[in-house]
């Protein structure tokens, strides 16, 4: 009501915020549809993970977390950027560079899985995006999904060789 009249003020922006939420959570079900590990989720699943993530942006050289952090904080699907791992070194500038990874790329769910600190520094390398998967919402959807948990042993194993 706006001076005792019924009032479409307050109705336009509901629909306006609808729409930039429905815009942000179809962001988010694509940079996860375009990866392998959850290309092959049930819809549903697919939106419970996509409503639970959340944007995370780091600027070049911007550290996203540090070895021995707990797992905490999540997974991280690089959408946008590069980022570095690093095992750190005894002095600033003696890190050794691991790997980098890049859009598509998940990064941290290793530390999730066995519930351990993290094993590297994960420095962004240029402006990175990411989507952060909390622990539970990954841990549900791994625990839901056979051929999702079926992918993420193959990443393991990866790790290994």
């Amino acid at each position: 009501l706006q001076q005792g009249r019924i009032s479409t003020i307050g109705s336009d922006v509901t629909a306006q915020e609808d729409d930039t939420v429905s815009a942000d959570l179809a962001r988010k079900l694509r940079a996860l549809e375009q990866t392998d590990l959850f290309s092959g989720l049930e819809r549903k699943q697919l939106r419970l993970l996509a409503f639970s993530a959340r944007w995370y942006t780091a600027k070049a050289g911007e550290y996203v977390f540090h070895k021995d952090d707990g797992p905490s904080s999540g997974a991280f699907l690089i959408t946008e950027g590069t980022a570095e791992l690093l095992l750190p070194g005894p002095g600033d500038d003696d890190d050794l560079l691991v790997t980098t990874s890049g859009p598509g790329k998940l990064v941290g769910e290793l530390g999730l899985i066995r519930n351990e600190p993290r094993a590297l520094d994960m420095r962004a390398a240029t402006d990175l995006t990411c989507l952060r998967i909390g622990a539970d919402a990954f841990l549900d959807v791994v625990g839901h999904d056979a051929r999702t948990a079926y992918k993420l042993l193959q990443a393991v194993a990866g790790y290994i060789s």
